[in-house]
């Protein structure tokens, strides 16, 4: 899916190269679209953070569920 998605690892690094501050993964785990497990790409961003790979904050929302943000 590499074409039209991001993994994980991927992620962190567009993360820290646009600056910003909240990482949001979205519409992880609503389809089985590859060989990975549906938990895997939540499972390893919350490595990365655990990590200190990921220098900001990270937002796991549920299916469905709405965020909101200050500035």
């Amino acid at each position: 899916m590499a074409p039209n998605h991001q993994d994980p690892a991927h992620a962190v690094l567009a993360f820290h190269d646009t600056g910003a501050r909240v990482l949001v993964p979205m519409h992880y785990g609503t389809f089985n679209l590859s060989g990975e497990p549906r938990s895997e790409p939540p499972r390893l961003l919350q490595a990365a953070r655990d990590t200190g790979q990921l220098r900001g904050e990270l937002r796991l929302p549920a299916v469905g569920e709405s965020l909101t943000f200050t500035t």
